[in-house]
Parts: structure tokens; C-alpha cells; sequence
């Protein structure tokens, strides 16, 4: 499967992008966030969430409109797997927790991925998401939870 990829810079310099990537060997969808900075996106700050089936599912809930809004947190100090693949930010803190959120609006989502170091710091990316980006997270997640269970 190929990222699905959103990128919505603005001329502000306050954009973010989100890209999802399913992972089969991990049997997990990972979301990477990173703000604008300049012309670019500031990727050495990202934001990294794995999601396991059971997030997705919740996720989709969202996504189909059956709940409102769902926020999932992991607290990487009770699990002996950090959660980001490359949890060694340039501080060299390690990580804490992430959480990411997903809200149904008027028009459309708003996501928030967000992750905290064990020195305290916190690193936010936020943006809204149209519907018919909705979808395609939707078929994305589906896909991977079918390709998990062989279905």
C-alpha cells in the first residue's frame, strides 16, 4: 500500500501535513505530522502515532459517523516498546506519550496528533480534514484491517 498523504500549507506558514502508512509487518497504520516551517514541513519535529486494529476501529467510528469525536492516548512508559519507531528526538529525551483525535465538524474533520518527551516538551500538528479525505482514511483503514485478519 502507498501513504496516503495530506498536505495543506497555507501562506500564514502555520500548515501541517499528515501521512498514513500502513505497515503490514507490524499489522499497524502509522501516522506521521509535521508543521510547516518555510516552504517546507519541519519532518525532524514529526509526529509519530501507531495505530493498532482496535484504534483504527475506533477511528472509523468517527469516520462513519456514528460517534462525534474519539481521542486515543498511549502512555509509552507502561509498555516496554517505545511508541514511535524512532522515538530519539533530537533532545534526546525519551518518549512519553503520544495521542492523536478525530473530531466530525460542519464540513468535514479536524485531526491532532500530538506527542510529549520525558523533558516535558510537547509537539502539536493539527488541520482539518475534508470529507472526501475522510473517505479515503475510511478505505484505508478498512484495508488494513482486512489484510491483518486475512479477510
Amino acid at each position: 500500500m502507498k501513504k496516503f498523504s495530506v498536505y495543506k500549507p497555507n501562506k500564514k506558514m502555520a500548515g501541517a501535513a499528515f501521512q498514513f502508512d500502513f505497515n503490514p509487518a507490524k499489522e499497524s497504520v502509522f501516522v506521521e505530522a509535521a508543521l510547516q516551517a518555510g516552504e517546507q514541513f519541519n519532518w525532524n519535529e514529526k509526529v509519530i502515532v501507531k495505530l493498532s486494529v482496535g484504534d483504527l476501529a475506533k477511528l472509523l467510528l468517527v469516520l462513519e459517523g456514528k460517534k462525534k469525536s474519539i481521542e486515543l492516548f498511549h502512555d509509552s512508559t507502561k509498555t516496554n516498546k517505545p511508541e514511535e519507531p524512532s522515538a530519539k528526538p533530537e533532545t534526546g529525551a525519551s518518549l512519553k506519550n503520544t495521542s492523536l483525535s478525530l473530531v466530525k465538524g460542519d464540513y468535514g474533520f479536524f485531526i491532532k496528533a500530538a506527542r510529549q518527551l520525558g523533558d516535558g516538551k510537547v509537539n502539536v500538528v493539527n488541520m482539518p480534514l475534508s470529507d472526501d479525505e475522510g473517505v479515503c482514511l475510511e478505505v484505508l483503514f478498512r484495508q488494513a484491517i482486512a489484510r491483518v485478519y486475512g479477510w
